[in-house]
């Protein structure tokens, strides 16, 4: 499962994206309806054409964002569960007897699924 994970790096890479790790985001700055920056825990600006965020949308949007509905005490009350993991691969060659935009699920899918949305705790 990771090779994934280093397969996307390494194409990002050769394009020229800059990754940063470990960097702890506390602030944004933000003009013309647009983000300016990141400022991270130290108080250095990061500026970037596009900002990737992989962090917890919800967490992420109160903590950082600073939205009310997305507050410690809001999050800390709701009941939460996995969320299902979807991966999307780019093929170069033609699969015959496949067509666009498929969507496939393994054989115990309802299975899995009720565990996860019904009994997350279980998992």
């Amino acid at each position: 499962m990771y090779k994934i994970v280093e397969g996307l790096v390494s194409e990002l890479e050769k394009t020229g994206v800059k990754i940063n790790y470990d960097t702890e985001i506390v602030d944004v700055i933000s003009g013309s309806n647009r983000v300016k920056y990141f400022v991270d825990k130290n108080g250095r600006k990061w500026e970037a054409d596009i900002f990737a965020v992989n962090a917890d949308a919800a967490v992420f949007r109160g903590y950082v964002l600073k939205r009310k509905n997305f507050s410690p005490e809001k999050l800390d009350r709701m009941n939460w569960t996995m969320g299902p993991l979807t991966i999307y691969i780019g093929l170069k060659n033609k699969l015959r007897n496949v067509q666009h935009h498929n969507y496939f699920l393994g054989d115990n899918f309802k299975e899995y699924a009720d565990k996860v949305f019904k009994n997350p705790g279980i998992l």
